[in-house]
């Protein structure tokens, strides 16, 4: 994505002004100040300054000179680095990474206890008193005057955590991480790591990193997760001492080669299928929790390494705190917020409480605790995600609660949902989340916008207030059409195409603004594709019908696609989920939908019973929907209609009495959801709806295979034409996960279609 740096003139009321008291900096374009660095500085204080110098001769065309501490001069701006010339003033309260700005008579001071602070320092100075703002890489607001004389200063910041994270594009950019104070590093693309930063030498789910199954599992299954009788790959069991000697090891190489690095995580892998061998369960049992297990073999590892931080997960399983044994000193908890309502505060909201609850309880115990928050829609990164007003009151929250760190996971890369306002306000409010969200947002969208900032205000007002009306919660991995009778409408879509029409009036013929704008309202267009797959013969599906019957897809349909993916190849993103789906694989998809979409054949809007119902949280379009013609997609929650751990059997009643030679049924694999193919199939017939004959079955040999995300037609073709009017088709559930899958609990069977011809095709 193309990336401009933008000088423009902000004359801000209030920003210069004249008093016999003020530090007149800069006068008609010339100053006589100077910029006083001790010798002994640190580089990046001196970087500091040289920022500070840099925007100064932006602003108004003065350089002011740089000097040590030997050049004296009446008029100076001073870094105090690890010290306060102010002696009634106690440098350490400002943490290692606050500080102090402060005027004298005419010198101005910038104090703090480290380098980071004083560099904090420089860009809150630039912010606050001269007006500069970097609201995104392309949108960086310099002002220009030939005075700079500003009031008396005295301005003492501490930021809210110790630790701000925040993994979005923009914050991945070192100029960006620097203005907006924060501690990630800028990203480097390829990185197996999960790179946050340098200050951690491992991240996350590191376990079987340490002791990687491809080098011990042959030999030693013993090391890994017992599930029923199989030993799975993916956890590793906590209670084996060799395991225990592995890891220490692994991490003590791996510290060696980085001993700058404070954090190291050995966490639990990204599944459930922890450890029930004997040993564990006993463990868990004594601790009221899986985290027991846990707590106790990293306590075990952070003894060897006690200059160091060992930081584990408390996330799905492990998400309760362990009810005996404390987590030590220097282990950190790293507690994930996955199943909070993003649409609520986590404190008010009900369908929080599990979260909030394990958040209090783990704060009783330890301080030493990482929050790694979710602020995106990691499975369609592009829509419509209304979350802007609970960054405010979560982080509140969590300060209050006593949390020193903070994650908040976006997504690495440009061009996701509001990326650059999202990013913008999370890094202001995890420095300071006392601010008003509310003049954040208006003030980035106007510096941002333009004309069209009230507009794209006024946009996610909408969005959020109609959630709220809805009453339905806000997941991190909801499909559109969750909300089709909520926020996202086909009523609620064209208001915000209207709201977004007026903002581009507004900015008509500024190029700049227009691709914002423009961009802003990708989001729409992809909802209303994958909200109106779902709207089967309403007047907002995708496809209408000639006057014979015949189905075709709409117009306004086939340009929504074009229009944007064209803006995808200008703005981004380069994938529409977190892990798969580029944009011109998306193109593609669609576009094979709006041909393959529908299918004509004789049960289309027959009737059809089930011996046992399907369940309602993946009811498709509800009793018609296994033959209405319309095919499903790869989103396991449109379309598709869904049995967990039971066998279907379905009777459609054609009417009258046909001439049948072949049965289809479509059916979803998406192993990673426990979603599975069948094992079997069986189709009979008959022409009173009581006697049934003339069966057919059809075995699925590769069931339970490791697979792609897949649909699939299972096809019974019968040389023999049947004369019938009752078809019945029966489904074998997968039933136990496969042994590789490594989870308890029984498949998910899901259908689309059942497919009835009269002719082989």
């Amino acid at each position: 994505m193309k990336r401009i740096l933008l000088l423009v003139t902000l004359l801000l009321t209030g920003l210069f002004v004249h008093a016999s008291d003020s530090l007149r900096i800069v006068v008609n374009g010339k100053s006589h100040y100077r910029i006083q660095v001790a010798g002994n500085a640190s580089k990046r204080t001196h970087d500091a300054a040289v920022v500070l110098q840099n925007h100064i001769q932006k602003i108004s065309g003065a350089t002011l000179e740089l000097a040590d501490e030997s050049y004296k001069s009446f008029y100076l701006i001073v870094f105090e680095e690890g010290y306060s010339s102010d002696h009634t003033f106690d440098i350490g309260q400002t943490g290692e990474e606050g500080f102090r700005i402060h005027s004298n008579g005419n010198t101005l001071y910038f104090s703090a206890k480290t380098s980071h602070g004083i560099q904090n320092a420089v860009y809150d100075f630039l912010e606050k008193q001269l007006g500069c703002r970097y609201y995104a890489a392309d949108a960086i607001f310099i002002p220009t005057s030939p005075d700079i004389i500003l009031g008396p200063v005295d301005e003492i910041e501490k930021p809210a955590f110790d630790f701000r994270a925040v993994y979005y594009g923009e914050a991945f950019m070192k100029p960006y991480l620097d203005w907006h104070k924060l501690n990630n590093e800028p990203h480097r693309r390829g990185e197996t790591d999960f790179a946050i930063s340098s200050e951690w030498g491992l991240w996350g789910h590191t376990m079987l990193r340490l002791v990687p199954p491809d080098k011990y599992y042959k030999k030693h299954p013993e090391y890994y997760a017992l599930r029923g009788k199989t030993r799975v790959k993916d956890q590793l069991c906590l209670s084996d001492p060799d395991v225990l000697r592995i890891t220490v090891e692994a991490l003590r190489k791996r510290m060696e080669k980085n001993p700058e690095a404070k954090f190291w995580s050995v966490g639990q892998m990204d599944n459930q299928n922890y450890c029930k061998c004997s040993k564990c369960r006993a463990s868990d049992s004594i601790e009221g929790s899986h985290a027991g297990s846990i707590i106790r073999f990293v306590n075990q590892v952070a003894e060897n390494f006690p200059d160091k931080i060992i930081s584990t997960l408390a996330y799905q399983h492990s998400s309760k705190p362990s009810q005996i044994t404390l987590p030590a000193g220097n282990v950190n908890i790293m507690l994930c917020a996955i199943d909070a309502d993003r649409g609520k505060p986590i404190q008010s909201d009900s369908a929080s409480a599990g979260f909030f609850s394990d958040l209090r309880q783990w704060t009783a115990l330890t301080k030493n605790i990482i929050v790694w928050d979710y602020v995106v829609n990691f499975s369609h990164l592009t829509s419509p995600f209304p979350n802007m007003n609970v960054l405010k009151p979560n982080l509140e929250t969590f300060k209050k609660l006593g949390v020193q760190m903070m994650f908040e996971q976006g997504w690495q890369g440009f061009g996701g949902e509001f990326e650059e306002l999202r990013c913008y306000m999370l890094a202001k409010l995890l420095w300071n989340p006392a601010l008003d969200a509310d003049s954040l947002m208006n003030a980035f969208c106007i510096g941002y916008y333009g004309k069209a900032g009230p507009y794209v205000c006024r946009y996610i007002h909408s969005t959020e207030n109609k959630l709220h009306d809805s009453g339905r919660k806000l997941g991190i991995y909801d499909s559109p059409a969750l909300h089709k009778y909520g926020y996202l409408s086909p009523a609620a879509i064209k208001e915000y195409f209207s709201i977004f029409n007026d903002a581009m009036k507004e900015v008509a013929g500024d190029t700049i603004f227009e691709n914002r704008v423009n961009e802003a309202m990708q989001p729409l267009r992809y909802a209303s594709l994958e909200v109106s797959k779902s709207l089967v013969n309403s007047p907002d599906w995708l496809f209408e019908k000639y006057p014979d019957g015949t189905l075709f897809v709409k117009k306004v349909s086939v340009e929504m696609l074009s229009e944007f993916y064209r803006l995808t190849q200008k703005h981004g993103p380069e994938l529409l989920s977190e892990t798969r789906t580029t944009p011109a694989q998306y193109y593609a998809e669609m576009s094979s939908y709006f041909r393959n979409g529908t299918v004509s054949h004789l049960a289309v809007g027959k009737k059809i019973t089930f011996n046992t119902p399907y369940s309602e949280d993946f009811a498709a379009n509800g009793k018609g929907s296994l033959t209405d013609g319309v095919r499903g997609t790869s989103d396991i929650e449109c379309l598709w209609q869904g049995w967990r751990g039971k066998d279907v059997t379905a009777t459609i009643d054609l009417d009258s009495i046909k001439m049948i030679q072949q049965v289809g049924i479509s059916c979803l694999d998406d192993n990673l959801s426990k979603v599975l193919f069948p094992t079997k199939f069986r189709v009979s017939f008959s022409s009173d709806g009581r006697h049934f004959c003339g069966s057919k079955k059809l075995r699925n040999k590769n069931a339970g295979a490791e697979i792609d995300v897949q649909s699939k037609i299972f096809t019974l073709n019968f040389k023999r034409i049947r004369k019938a009017r009752f078809v019945r088709v029966e489904v074998k559930n997968y039933g136990k996960l496969p042994a590789w899958r490594g989870s308890s609990g029984r498949a998910w069977t899901f259908l689309d279609e059942i497919i009835v011809q009269a002719t082989g095709r």
